[in-house]
């Protein structure tokens, strides 16, 4: 069953933001032993300040333990990694739509689930090899000498981005997704792929440009910090914490 496996993957997605923790229970018996060592024994006035110090110290090695899982992760499985923080964020951004949306009264578990595993198959891979490619764009044009202003390298890689790149990537999206939404209904065999492309083209006529319009609202100022100070592993990342609002227009506009 589609939707069965769907919703299964969506909960293991989000499950795994606390995978990296398992590391946790190290990071408080380090916090609880440090926070020890500095309570002089049998003083209980000490006590209470102690065991603050423990509680604080165990939040911040937590956090640290998280991030580093994460890390270990993206290393070991990049594009896994991509693509389930990918189907988090479009989760969110569909959830938040739908609460948006007038007569709201609960959410709708296939459409979340539809938006959910297109982002999940689509955005993580794509954009990981997109900001690869991305990355060799200042190169390509000669930009990357250590005497070029770092403001031209950035500038000719956000032009190509939200140009070429914008276009290729929300057209794909639009064709991705009627094959998933055929997927969900159980209509993907009888409907038939040709007819199916054919509908995502014509999603893609009447609704690139307004799409564009909305992009260009965000992204050029948001893949300008990315591409200048955010490293490239980590650059899906942060597009992906903006796109918690991008997804919020983009889960409603593939359903016009």
């Amino acid at each position: 069953n589609p939707i069965k496996m769907v919703r299964a993957l969506c909960f293991v997605a989000l499950f795994f933001g606390t995978v990296s923790a398992f590391a946790l229970p190290q990071g408080i018996t380090r916090s609880s032993s440090i926070g020890n060592s500095w309570t002089p024994q049998g003083s209980n006035r000490m006590r209470p300040a102690s065991h603050k110090l423990n509680a604080q110290l165990s939040i911040t090695g937590g956090s640290q333990n998280v991030i580093d899982g994460y890390n270990a992760f993206l290393q070991k499985n990049p594009i896994l990694a991509k693509s389930l923080t990918c189907l988090v964020i479009a989760s969110i951004g569909d959830i938040a739509c739908q609460r948006l949306s007038p007569g709201f009264k609960a959410v709708d578990v296939k459409r979340l689930a539809t938006f959910g595993i297109a982002q999940f198959l689509y955005f993580g891979p794509v954009m990981h090899y997109w900001f690869q490619l991305m990355d060799k764009v200042p190169a390509k044009l000669g930009l990357d000498k250590p005497t070029t202003p770092k403001w031209q390298a950035v500038l000719s890689t956000l032009l190509v981005d939200q140009t070429v790149g914008s276009v290729l990537v929300i057209s794909g999206f639009f064709v991705l997704f009627g094959f998933v939404t055929n997927l969900m209904d159980g209509t993907l065999l009888t409907t038939g792929a040709p007819a199916i492309f054919a509908a995502g083209l014509t999603k893609v006529k009447e609704d690139l440009w307004p799409t564009l319009l909305a992009n260009w609202r965000l992204w050029p100022a948001a893949n300008a910090i990315n591409f200048a100070v955010v490293p490239l592993q980590y650059r899906v990342g942060f597009s992906n914490l903006v796109a918690v609002f991008w997804n919020i227009y983009l889960s409603s506009a593939v359903r016009k």
